[in-house]
């Protein structure tokens, strides 16, 4: 995700941030367990960073971005071994290879799943052999790198299924780290949300804003199937729409829906409209976010627990009380 950083503020990413260290430490190859958006790629990058291999390079495959034939020369530069006994053999990779470009350093596969059954095949070997041979000019190459891959939660299903070879899963799952969405690490997105306004006002060149707190309590309350990547699209929004210093709760009801998807009304939808339409749902996900503390979710609305309670009876919201992050 565009200027994300490493928000440690929740239990589910501290416990991220010592498994970054204790992977860093080991001659390990990494897999990276998550929903897309949850800034996989930030943590591939902090564990390379604190790996004894940081002034290496960091090389980046998206396995689902290129054409079968594509992904194999990118990664080998060669069309494979063909016959039977050079299967059994290494490797054959150009120096163009980007296995050999992340020697030294860190090789980071994302989307890991989408692998042709061939290219898997090849990686197998690689990580069998720990070498391969230049078809340039026959030499053998010792590939002194760590492998971090990225996956989603299908990742055990495709080995199940077949799809994902179970050799391979093997020797690329020697350390696994489950990345949690950013609906189970809700704690964390104030200070996400202020960090990335300030890298989107920075980028755009445009003078500085800032979130109000109802604006970020908001924010934490809504489900972001998305993950960091939506947040990130509907705070360019706001920081591009408001044309205040401040990014308050009514440019936030403005621009998205409680189901988390970002809309906006165009030239019929009125302010008014919006409040009409999302006091409810803002009260009910306020107080479904601090699980039904109603003292706590006054606090946050910037009103008096009994003017809570009468709107609540006037709106007919329940106080059901639900941990949060745990919204489906």
């Amino acid at each position: 995700m565009d200027g994300e950083q490493l928000i440690a503020a929740s239990a589910a990413m501290r416990f991220v941030v010592q498994e970054i260290t204790r992977a860093a430490e080991r001659p390990v190859h990494v897999l990276l367990s998550g929903e897309a958006g949850t800034g996989r790629q930030i943590i591939a990058r902090a564990i390379h960073a604190h790996s004894k291999s940081n002034e290496g390079p960091f090389v980046i495959v998206d396995c689902a971005r290129r054409a079968p034939a594509d992904l194999e020369a990118q990664l080998f530069a060669t069309s494979g071994n063909r016959s039977g006994v050079e299967r059994r053999s290494l490797e054959r990779v150009r120096r163009s290879a980007q296995l050999l470009e992340s020697k030294g350093g860190t090789l980071f596969l994302q989307n890991v799943v989408d692998l042709p059954a061939r290219i898997q095949m090849r990686l197998i070997r690689v990580l069998r052999d720990g070498e391969v041979v230049l078809m340039d000019d026959g030499t053998r190459v010792e590939l002194e790198h760590r492998i971090i891959t990225a996956a989603d939660r299908s990742l055990d299903s495709a080995v199940q299924d077949g799809r994902m070879l179970a050799d391979l899963h093997k020797r690329l799952c020697e350390f696994r780290v489950d990345v949690p969405a950013l609906r189970d690490r809700r704690e964390d997105i104030p200070d996400l949300a202020t960090h990335l306004v300030r890298h989107l006002c920075e980028r755009g060149n445009v003078p500085a804003k800032q979130l109000s707190h109802a604006a970020k309590s908001m924010l934490a309350a809504l489900p972001w199937r998305g993950n960091g990547d939506e947040l990130n699209r509907l705070l360019e929004v706001l920081v591009t729409r408001t044309t205040t210093h401040t990014i308050d709760l009514d440019d936030v009801l403005a621009n998205v829906r409680l189901d988390g998807q970002a809309t906006w009304f165009g030239v019929n939808g009125t302010l008014r409209e919006a409040r009409a339409r999302f006091e409810s749902e803002y009260i009910a996900a306020v107080v479904a976010h601090h699980s039904g503390r109603i003292p706590e979710a006054a606090k946050t609305l910037g009103i008096q627990r009994s003017n809570l309670y009468r709107k609540m009876r006037h709106l007919r919201v329940r106080p059901n009380p639900r941990r949060p992050g745990r919204d489906s």
